[in-house]
C-alpha cells in the first residue's frame, strides 16, 4: 500500500508521500519543501516565500558559524555564500524539483536561477525569494483489512 507522512505545523496538517520523501536526495530537501508546501496554495496559483539566510541556515540544522571565511583582505569573518548555495541550497532545490508535491519554478530575469537575492540598498544579501507551485498528490488512505 501507499503510505504517508502526516506532518503537524502549528495549527496546518502536511501530508506527504512517503515514498517521495525517502526518494529527496538532499538532506537539506525535507525542511524546505516542509516549508514550501505549509506556506503556499495548492494548483495552479504561483506562491512566493521570502526567506533568510540566517531562517534556511536554522531550518537545514546548520550552526550560524557554518559557511563562514575568513576574509583575506580585511581578516574578519564573512559569510561564504557561493558554497552554501552550491552546496547547500542548489542541491535542496534540485531534490524538491525532483518530487510531484512542489515545484520550484526559474526566475527568467535573474538567469534562469531557482531562487532569488533579496537585498538591501547596500547590495547585501538579506535572503533568497522562492516561486514555486504546489500540486496536489493527496494520498488515499491504505485499505483496512478486516480479521
Amino acid at each position: 500500500g501507499l503510505y504517508s507522512l502526516v506532518y503537524q505545523t502549528k495549527k496546518t496538517f502536511i501530508t506527504f508521500s512517503l515514498e517521495e520523501i525517502l526518494k529527496l536526495k538532499s538532506k537539506y530537501a525535507y525542511p524546505l519543501l516542509l516549508d514550501l508546501k505549509s506556506c503556499g496554495t495548492v494548483g495552479g496559483t504561483i506562491n512566493q516565500r521570502t526567506l533568510s539566510t540566517k531562517t534556511i541556515k536554522e531550518y537545514f540544522g546548520l550552526s550560524e558559524d557554518s559557511y563562514m571565511r575568513l576574509n583575506k583582505k580585511t581578516g574578519a569573518s564573512e559569510f561564504d555564500r557561493y558554497n552554501f548555495e552550491k552546496n547547500v541550497l542548489i542541491p535542496a532545490i534540485s531534490a524538491v524539483n525532483d518530487t510531484s508535491m512542489v515545484k520550484i519554478l526559474p526566475w527568467e530575469d535573474d538567469g534562469g536561477k531557482y531562487y532569488h537575492k533579496e537585498k538591501n540598498r547596500k547590495d547585501r544579501v538579506l535572503g533568497y525569494i522562492f516561486r514555486y507551485q504546489i500540486f496536489n498528490t493527496s494520498v488515499q488512505p491504505a485499505e483496512k483489512h478486516n480479521k
